[in-house]
């Protein structure tokens, strides 16, 4: 089983997610206004980045959460579910 890396930027905000390595980082997808999509060349998800993130600590505003499924690439279901704690969610 692969690990993620999470890296939590206080400084700028972003809560970002890596599912694979991010040297084979190729381009990324917007999805949302504060949500973008890291990709190789095959266009297959490396992770996901959130931006204007606080965590509950910092926050002062209402509730809102990211939840997201991975499936491995090695079992021949590829893909990504990102679902935001206000009902709009993105199958990749």
């Amino acid at each position: 089983m692969e690990q993620s890396r999470v890296h939590d930027d206080r400084t700028g905000n972003t809560l970002t997610i890596w599912f694979a390595d991010p040297d084979k980082e190729y381009f990324c997808a917007e999805i949302a206004d504060d949500a973008v999509l890291m990709k190789d060349r095959r266009e297959r998800v490396l992770g996901f980045e959130r931006l204007n993130y606080l965590p509950r600590k910092r926050r002062t505003d209402k509730k809102e959460t990211f939840l997201w499924k991975s499936r491995s690439w090695r079992s021949g279901q590829a893909g990504i579910s990102i679902q935001r704690g206000t009902g709009a969610s993105w199958e990749i």
